[in-house]
């Protein structure tokens, strides 16, 4: 396992990208750090030779990216304790910086993105018939961490007779909603707040029978969901101008709204198209890189390269 040790001082961190990073198979050190309104800079850094940096801080739903270089700039990092680590790693440069928030203009050969890995397995690829069967037009099953999500769950609703297709807004009902609804235009929008989620693999069940899973940006612009709603659906996700470390691209191996248009009429659009299977398909292969064990070797080869 690999050493990684967290720039605040007090421990608090990303628990989930400490636990993935904690089994690359490095000698060198890796520095975690996201965000913490009360962090206190860990002074153990200055033990350190080489290292490596993983910066996994979400800036807010509400920030507006431009340079990654003048983030440490923001009001939010205003003290001295945040100041410390900012002028750490000006005087020690890491041998990479792996960056979940990273801007594609400021991506380089040693400042590269770094995502969530797909916690599970993608499962088997099924069939185009069964694909094309699938009872579930659209998924969206969401928190709030970003007013864009319940403001997309109320056009779900107010515009279900505009385009004529039914929605469930709860999991336990889905049965019984696949069932006995006539309507071959199903939609499922759920909330499931931090305190009531489902298991994963309920989550997967669902995605499992819908063609399109939705994938809205939270406090970061990158998440989990990416790589649970990519895996045995074709995720459909805001435009970003962010760098990947295997890219999504719109009509490929996924797709993304337009800013110009309304999300509901895009989702109403996409879901009608026959060619889903073949991007389908696409997205479960690029979400297979994702996939922990490999995803921590293509890490684990470049900071080796490096």
């Amino acid at each position: 396992m690999a050493r990684v040790i967290v720039a605040n001082k007090t421990g608090q961190t990303d628990g989930s990208a400490y636990d993935f990073l904690q089994r690359l198979n490095v000698d060198i050190p890796i520095v975690l750090v996201s965000w913490n309104e009360n962090f206190v800079f860990n002074d153990d850094l200055f033990n350190l030779d080489k290292y490596v940096l993983v910066d996994f801080v979400e800036m807010g739903w509400d920030y507006t990216y431009g340079s990654y270089n003048q983030i440490k700039y923001e009001k939010k990092f205003d003290s001295i304790e945040w100041a410390k680590f900012w002028q750490f790693i000006s005087d020690r440069q890491p041998i990479v910086k792996f960056v979940r928030e990273l801007p594609l203009n400021d991506a380089k050969k040693n400042v590269l993105p770094i995502e969530y890995p797909a916690r599970y397995e993608p499962p088997q690829i099924v069939s185009r018939e069964e694909f094309n069967s699938r009872p579930l037009e659209v998924f969206f099953n969401w928190g709030l961490s970003n007013p864009i999500r319940p403001q997309l769950h109320g056009e779900i609703w107010t515009n279900m007779n505009r385009y004529g297709y039914i929605v469930c807004d709860n999991l336990f009902n889905l049965n019984q909603f696949i069932q006995q609804e006539s309507n071959p235009k199903k939609w499922v929008t759920v909330n499931t707040p931090h305190y009531g989620r489902f298991q994963v693999e309920e989550i997967f069940k669902v995605s499992g029978v819908s063609k399109l899973s939705v994938s809205l940006f939270g406090a970061g612009r990158k998440c989990f969901r990416n790589t649970e709603v990519s895996s045995n659906s074709i995720m459909i996700c805001q435009e970003d101008d962010f760098a990947w470390t295997f890219p999504w691209i719109d009509g490929v191996n996924c797709f993304k709204f337009s800013d110009k248009i309304s999300m509901v009429s895009q989702l109403n659009n996409i879901a009608s198209r026959r060619d889903l299977y073949d991007i389908y398909v696409n997205g479960v292969a690029n979400c297979e890189r994702y996939y922990w064990p490999n995803y921590l070797k293509h890490l684990e080869g470049i900071i080796d390269e490096l």
